[in-house]
């Protein structure tokens, strides 16, 4: 018999910064073994945001 094991997902808030037009906007990410990604569109200026973060 197999033991099962729990998944490590939480989500996290993150403080975005868009190259273009340097508008600041929160997104919220699900973050699975310390790493998230983020894939958020900038409210302003409709330019796509794709980062990887590494939570410590």
């Amino acid at each position: 018999m197999e033991k099962t094991k729990e998944i490590d997902i939480r989500f996290e808030t993150v403080r975005v910064e868009c190259p273009r037009c340097k508008n600041l906007q929160n997104e919220v990410i699900i973050v699975s073994r310390n790493v998230g990604i983020l894939d958020a569109k900038c409210k302003r200026c409709k330019k796509r945001v794709v980062e990887l973060k590494i939570f410590g």
